[in-house]
């Protein structure tokens, strides 16, 4: 004997079983994930080049600045004497001329820069702090 009606097939048009319906949206879920993925990475690479151009453009504006400093018309003798003997200096164009060196070495070397920053890697030596009494 056969139903009156029966729930996989309708009028004779068969509909899928419960297992096929969860496979399915099992299907377009890890289909959407991987969208999903595919979009963070996407966007995580594009954050990682602005912060690389990010990077660029501040070492660039400190150089400016360092470069700047020396040609100031006040500060410009001061490095200039002290480039050729750093002894004729008086004691504080003494320390303003330290600290336009370290601020020169800070530009050029990573260590040093990590350290006003707060930031340490093991395994780097201490030459450029050591080197301005920064250790």
């Amino acid at each position: 004997m056969q139903p009156l009606l029966s729930v996989s097939a309708i009028e004779g048009i068969r509909i899928m079983d419960w297992d096929q319906i969860a496979t399915v949206a099992q299907l377009v879920t890890g289909l959407a994930t991987l969208a999903v993925a595919g979009l963070l990475v996407s966007q995580l690479r594009q954050q990682h080049r602005d912060s690389e151009r990010e990077v660029l453009y501040t070492a660039n504006r400190d150089l400016q600045d360092v470069i700047g400093r020396t040609l100031d018309a006040h500060f410009g003798p001061i490095w200039h004497r002290g480039s050729l003997d750093f002894d004729s200096l008086n004691p504080e164009e003494q320390a303003q001329f330290r600290h336009q060196k370290i601020r020169q070495k800070s530009l050029q070397d990573p260590e040093l820069r990590s350290r006003q920053h707060n930031l340490f890697f093991e395994g780097t030596g201490a030459s450029a702090c050591s080197e301005f009494g920064m250790d």
